[in-house]
């Protein structure tokens, strides 16, 4: 093979196997972020957990709508969960923590109905999943 020709077959072999590369880390979370509906998944279950709060901030609030707003949560939570791991490992340490807060708070939820102490500690709970929701959001929106 003459030299030039060999050269324009390496240069685009090189070219064929640099567009077969991964892609950035940045790329990949904003790639999972859109086949997992994460930001969406996040927002319900900000509203959830307002209800949440809502219900447990009402003294007079009954067993039934205490049960009927957690098990919302709880149910919007772990299908949240079924997304995870994302490609980026902080993103999926803050949105694990956040979902298995969530979950805590359900359990607590759950209990809170004779418990002003059950009621206070879910609505901590709802805090900081709140927190670990708005860590990974603002690392979602470097990445996009």
């Amino acid at each position: 093979m003459k030299p030039f020709r060999l050269s324009l077959v390496l240069l685009l072999a090189g070219l064929a196997l640099a567009a077969c590369g991964t892609q950035s880390a940045a790329q990949a979370l904003k790639n999972w972020m859109s086949q997992s509906n994460v930001t969406t998944n996040l927002t319900t279950l900000v509203g959830d957990a307002h209800k949440v709060n809502v219900q447990l901030s009402d003294p007079h609030a009954t067993a039934g709508n205490l049960h009927l707003v957690c098990a919302v949560l709880y149910l919007d939570a772990n299908a949240a969960g079924a997304a995870l791991p994302a490609p980026d490992s902080q993103t999926s340490t803050l949105l694990a923590d956040a979902y298995e807060t969530l979950l805590h708070a359900v359990n607590d939820c759950y209990a809170a109905t004779t418990s002003p102490v059950r009621r206070s500690r879910a609505r901590a709970e709802l805090i900081t999943a709140g927190g670990y929701i708005i860590e990974a959001r603002a690392r979602m929106a470097a990445a996009a």
